[in-house]
C-alpha cells in the first residue's frame, strides 16, 4: 500500500464537549491509541475540539496546539467528514442535538461517550439518522475491551467451572466534587451503570429482563443531589443467569470489580481503578475456596476501545 492510500485510511478526530470526558479521557487516549503499533496507519495527528468556550479562550486548559471551533458547523471546513470520526462528549442530555448538527454538516462516523442517551425518544430518532443517512456510530464501553473481560469470557465459555448462574458487578468511587460541581448527569444510572450493564449482556446474555432498578440521593456535608448517591439494577438473563450491578458516587474508595458465580467455582475479575496504574486481576477460586489461579494484566481499556472501533471505521 502506498503512503497516500495509508493516509486516505486515517481518521482525524473532532472532539465535541471538552470537559472531564473529552478533555481528560477522549484526547488523552486518541493520543496513546495513535502510538500503540496496533493503532498505526488509523489515527491521523490531527485532532480538533468543537466547544463554544475552548474556542473563546475561555477554557484552555489541555486545548493548547488544538484548533477549536464554536460550532461543528464551523468545524466543517477544516475536518472532511469522509476523513473524520466524531466524539460527542458532551452531556447526555446533549447528545441528540449533537447528531442533529454533525449530521447535518456530513458527518457519518461517530463514537458516544455513555450513556448513548438519557430519553427513549431521542435514542429512536438517532437510529432513525442512522438507517436514513447511513451512519457509523459506536458507543463507549470500554470494559468490553479489557482483557479482565477477555478472560472471564473464556472461562464462561469453555465450561471448566460449568456453567455461569449469578453476577455481582461492582463500580463504586468517591464522586461528591464533581457531582457538586456539575449537573450534567441527572441521575446515578448514567455515570458507571452503563459500563457495568454492557458487561452483564456480553457475560450474561443480551436475552435479558430487568427485575430491578432504583437510584439514591448523594449527600454531602454542603447538601444532598436527588438521584446521584448511587444505582442498583437486578437482571435475569435467560432462564439461568441473574446479575446486580451496583454502584455507589459517594463510596470513600474505588472499587471497579466483578465475581462471577459458577457450578464449580468463582471467579474475581478486578479492573483498573484509576489513571495511577494501568492493571488489572482475574483470580480464579475452586468450588471449596482454594485460589488456583491469579493472571495479571497491563490494561488500557479506553485506548484499545478507540482502535477497535477505528478498524471497524476503517473496513
Amino acid at each position: 500500500m502506498s503512503a497516500r492510500d495509508q493516509e486516505r485510511k486515517m481518521f482525524q478526530q473532532l472532539i465535541v464537549g471538552f470537559g472531564k470526558a473529552g478533555r481528560d479521557l477522549h484526547l488523552t487516549c486518541l493520543r496513546k491509541a495513535r502510538h500503540r503499533p496496533e493503532g498505526r496507519g488509523l489515527f491521523d495527528e490531527r485532532i480538533g475540539v468543537v466547544d463554544p468556550l475552548v474556542a473563546s479562550g475561555g477554557a484552555l486548559q489541555g486545548a493548547a496546539g488544538l484548533p477549536a471551533y464554536p460550532s461543528i458547523a464551523d468545524a466543517r471546513g477544516a475536518f472532511d467528514p469522509r476523513r473524520t470520526v466524531v466524539h460527542i462528549c458532551t452531556g447526555p442530555s446533549e447528545h441528540y442535538p449533537v447528531f442533529v448538527a454533525a449530521v447535518s454538516a456530513g458527518f457519518r462516523r461517530f463514537v458516544v461517550e455513555k450513556p448513548f442517551t438519557i430519553h427513549v425518544s431521542d435514542a429512536r430518532e438517532i437510529l432513525a439518522l442512522e438507517r436514513e443517512a447511513g451512519l457509523d456510530v459506536a458507543v463507549v464501553s470500554n470494559w468490553l475491551s479489557s482483557p479482565v473481560t477477555a478472560r472471564l469470557k473464556a472461562i464462561i465459555d469453555s465450561g471448566e467451572l460449568g456453567a455461569l448462574e449469578r453476577m455481582v458487578i461492582e463500580s463504586s468511587k468517591p464522586r461528591i466534587n464533581r457531582t457538586l460541581a456539575s449537573s450534567s448527569h441527572q441521575t446515578a444510572f448514567d455515570v458507571e451503570m452503563p459500563h457495568q450493564i454492557a458487561l452483564a449482556l456480553a457475560l450474561g446474555g443480551t436475552e435479558a429482563a430487568v427485575l430491578h432498578a432504583e437510584c439514591t440521593d448523594l449527600s454531602a456535608a454542603s447538601g444532598t443531589v436527588p438521584h446521584m448517591g448511587g444505582a442498583t439494577i437486578a437482571t435475569m438473563h435467560g432462564d439461568r443467569v441473574a446479575a446486580v450491578c451496583h454502584s455507589d458516587l459517594g463510596c470513600p474508595m474505588r472499587k471497579r470489580d466483578v465475581i462471577l458465580e459458577l457450578e464449580r467455582g468463582t471467579v474475581i475479575g478486578y479492573y483498573q481503578t484509576g489513571a495511577d496504574d494501568n492493571h488489572a486481576w482475574v483470580k480464579v477460586f475452586s468450588g471449596d475456596g482454594r485460589l488456583v489461579a491469579t493472571d495479571v494484566y497491563e490494561d488500557d481499556p479506553l485506548s484499545t476501545c478507540f482502535i477497535e472501533y477505528y478498524r471497524h471505521f476503517a473496513a
